[in-house]
């Protein structure tokens, strides 16, 4: 299970809409749409009740929520734990779809400093 499936969950939950949860992370209604649907499949059952005017929890999402919503938080925990210089910035992955390139450079010559024999 993904931490930008598990994003891409709650801020469609708080938005109750795709489309918004889109704009929200910088990804397109589709990109959200197949995120939430592979956490669906992976999971077993719906998370979203999704109708024209937007998507509602079923209860197995709000089951779901605190969970999700600490999955996310420990993965960002994890984040600053090994990259503190980045610290405040938000959530940061070296292989982020919204990191410029030399965001991700300069993550990724911190972690081969760092730690000696991993492979990026």
């Amino acid at each position: 299970m993904e931490a930008v499936k598990c994003e891409a969950f709650l801020a469609a939950a708080e938005q109750g809409s795709l489309t918004a949860a889109a704009g929200l992370l910088g990804y397109t209604q589709s990109g959200v749409t197949r995120m939430i649907g592979t956490l669906e499949e992976e999971l077993g059952f719906p998370l979203f009740l999704r109708s024209k005017k937007g998507v509602q929890l079923t209860e197995n999402g709000k089951l779901m929520l605190p969970l999700l919503r600490e999955i996310v938080r420990a993965h960002r925990n994890a984040e600053h734990a090994v990259y503190p210089q980045f610290e405040g910035i938000g959530a940061f992955s070296p292989t982020s779809k919204n990191a410029p390139g030399i965001y991700r450079g300069t993550a990724c010559q911190f972690v081969k400093r760092e730690k000696k024999g991993l492979s990026l």
